[in-house]
């Protein structure tokens, strides 16, 4: 719902936020894995979760799944798929 001024009301998006299916980041500067843990647990399945940062091998990408991650965010994709195709 919006107010007047044409801005949404900080409770809606909150809300919002909450049962979004857009990735919610868990770090730019280096997820780890049990940042991961929590945030899954405590989204709860109401919110995706993408792990970012200093993701650059197939181990630490496969760690972060099983934690919990819906998506990684990496630039070493290609040496990724090429350390999972190898395993």
């Amino acid at each position: 719902m919006m107010r007047g001024d044409g801005r949404e009301p900080r409770r809606s998006r909150s809300r919002r936020a909450r049962t979004s299916s857009k990735p919610r980041r868990v770090s730019t500067g280096g997820a780890t894995i049990a940042d991961v843990e929590l945030l899954f647990r405590v989204a709860a399945g109401r919110a995706k979760i993408k792990a970012s940062g200093g993701i650059r091998d197939w181990k630490t990408t496969l760690a972060m799944l099983e934690a919990g991650a819906d998506r990684i965010g990496t630039s070493a994709g290609l040496k990724i798929l090429d350390e999972w195709r190898v395993k």
